[in-house]
């Protein structure tokens, strides 16, 4: 994400300025009326010279006390100053920053300043960023990427703890019929729709990701299979109770699930993986609509 892309996501705020001769007090009363943190100091050619932030200005009150009237701010302000551009990379700026130590920064176009951005704002864009590279963006579930990454945790703690987890995999019946007689666009409602109702089912603690298509993955974490079944019914039910409207009429839809759990087989994600996709498929040839469970004691599911 490059910085005019972060400072588009936030509301650009007027940006205050001063002159190296205005006092400290005159300093203070700026950041009282606009609840800043810093101002940017100019000259009269209106070029970056200076910051002065709340922390230098607070710390010169008390060092000047009844002096302070006539203390300009050029004694007291950070120089020279580090500036970024709107073509910059934020997160390069925020390495540069938390090395630094720089709290704030002027953003600079055409040689002159836009505005002035905070480490917290660039921890805050780039925390947004990680979370849109982890969400499908129909959905707003787990992507792919981000529930192999959940899962891959969970086994890790299975082989260290031996806790217990379970993985499902779970697929909207006949979604090819509902895109082919309804159009994308019912479609693309309908996943968003079963996405809700499954989120709303399931437990706190329980993750679900979109991993493609019509196709789902949701992980139980420290449930055993039995107690993980139960959950997946109760989703099961409340998709086929959903009503989706469309512009030929309501419509529902069922769901197919293939539940397994963790065993001393289970090494990497995309093992246990292929065993719920297994069971999924004995789920379909069996009618659809309903779960298949990995038999108790049946860790050689091929």
């Amino acid at each position: 994400m490059l910085i005019k892309e972060m400072i588009e996501r936030k509301r650009l705020e007027r940006l205050i300025t001063a002159k190296p001769t205005d006092s400290l007090l005159e300093m203070a009363r700026l950041l009282c009326r606009y609840t800043i943190a810093a101002v940017l100091v100019v000259n009269d050619d209106e070029d970056v010279v200076g910051i002065a932030t709340e922390r230098d200005i607070t710390r010169a009150i008390l060092e000047y006390r009844e002096e302070v009237v006539n203390v300009s701010v050029e004694k007291i302000m950070n120089f020279p100053v580090i500036s970024c551009s709107l073509n910059d990379s934020a997160l390069e700026i925020l390495h540069m920053m938390t090395e630094r130590r720089i709290r704030h920064i002027p953003v600079i176009e055409d040689g002159k300043p836009l505005t002035m951005v905070s480490i917290r704002e660039f921890d805050f864009a780039v925390q947004q960023l990680e979370q849109v590279a982890d969400t499908d963006e129909l959905t707003g579930l787990a992507n792919r990427r981000s529930f192999l990454k959940q899962l891959t945790i969970e086994i890790s703690r299975y082989q260290r703890f031996k806790d217990a987890f379970s993985l499902a995999m779970m697929d909207i019946d006949h979604f090819k019929q509902v895109n082919d007689t309804y159009g994308h666009d019912v479609g693309d409602q309908v996943l968003k729709i079963i996405s809700d109702v499954v989120t709303k089912t399931l437990r706190n603690y329980d993750v679900v990701g979109r991993i493609g298509g019509e196709e789902f993955a949701i992980l139980f974490p420290r449930t055993e299979l039995e107690n993980a079944k139960m959950v997946c019914e109760r989703i099961a039910k409340a998709i086929r109770e959903a009503v989706i409207a469309t512009p030929d009429g309501e419509i529902s839809v069922t769901a197919s699930f293939g539940l397994t759990g963790a065993n001393s087989d289970i090494s990497e994600a995309s093992m246990i993986l292929k065993k719920a996709d297994i069971m999924l498929y004995q789920a379909k040839q069996a009618g659809r609509n309903r779960v298949e469970m990995v038999p108790a004691k049946d860790d050689k599911v091929a």
